[in-house]
């Protein structure tokens, strides 16, 4: 078994203010803890399953939130493979995913720009970015990601995060196990506490990892039609430059392409 994990934090248990999420602030470090722990929730109860079906296993964790250097690398045992940093290409949070993965696991997901589901919702760029649509629709990183995963026919077998982007996730793949560790309430969070989203977390990975990886696979839309729509009407009108590009209003930017990649490619440089 080998499974690739992309890990963000804005979806950890406890997390409320960009504040938690920023190192260097007072609280960083506290939920910087946490977030290895549900990280490595998932990883020692995927080396346990493994180990009760004489299975062997390997895991890459891509650390996908803001530096990319958040993950405590001396807490993962030997045969985990941390991808820490950014590479700088276009599959961003899934730098390091390929066609050889059985399963896509989603840490510390959050709801995506332009939803009420978490006080810190954003897609990607929380800065620059007002939403990033695909064939009409708001899209998280969640649905940029398990398309990515489509793209290589890798199937997303879990999500923790706030309840709206699993609630989401389920709709989207029906067979998905999602783990809400917290709920959204206005600027505020309602969530588990520490110890409870682990054993949650741990429950629940045990579940899916004995399940049908085959029903969590994505169906990649036929065609993309895509709009961002930028804070700065400066911005999209750089955007409009790019090719095949064009300018839809004075703050948002519209392309077209059959081919996934090319929509991560377009959204990674713009």
């Amino acid at each position: 078994m080998k499974l690739f994990i992309s890990a963000d934090m804005e979806g950890v248990t406890g997390v409320t203010a960009w504040e938690d999420v920023t190192a260097g602030s007072k609280t960083y470090d506290y939920f910087r803890e946490q977030m290895t722990r549900e990280v490595l929730g998932v990883c020692d109860t995927a080396y346990e399953v493994a180990e009760s079906k004489g299975e062997d296993i390997s895991i890459m964790v891509k650390d996908a939130h803001d530096s990319a250097r958040n993950l405590k690398a001396g807490s993962f045992k030997e045969g985990t493979i941390l991808f820490s940093g950014w590479s700088r290409d276009p599959y961003v949070m899934m730098s390091g995913i390929d066609s050889s993965f059985d399963g896509v696991i989603f840490t510390g997901y959050h709801s995506g720009a332009y939803y009420s589901g978490s006080p810190l919702a954003h897609t990607m760029n929380s800065e620059k970015l007002v939403f990033f649509k695909i064939n009409g629709v708001n899209v998280s990183e969640f649905v940029l990601n398990s398309y990515t995963a489509a793209y290589f026919n890798v199937p997303v077998i879990v999500i923790t995060g706030d309840e709206m982007i699993c609630a989401q996730a389920e709709k989207m793949i029906p067979d998905i196990t999602a783990i809400p560790v917290k709920k959204g309430n206005g600027g505020g969070m309602v969530s588990l506490s520490n110890d409870e989203a682990i054993k949650l977390i741990k429950k629940s990975i045990k579940k899916a990892l004995n399940g049908d990886f085959g029903k969590c696979i994505p169906e990649l839309p036929k065609n993309f039609k895509c709009e961002i729509c930028f804070k700065e009407h400066q911005l999209a009108y750089r955007a409009s430059f790019y090719k095949g590009v064009k300018l839809k209003d004075s703050h948002t930017v519209e392309f077209e392409t059959d081919d996934f990649f090319e929509v991560l490619r377009t959204y990674f440089f713009l």
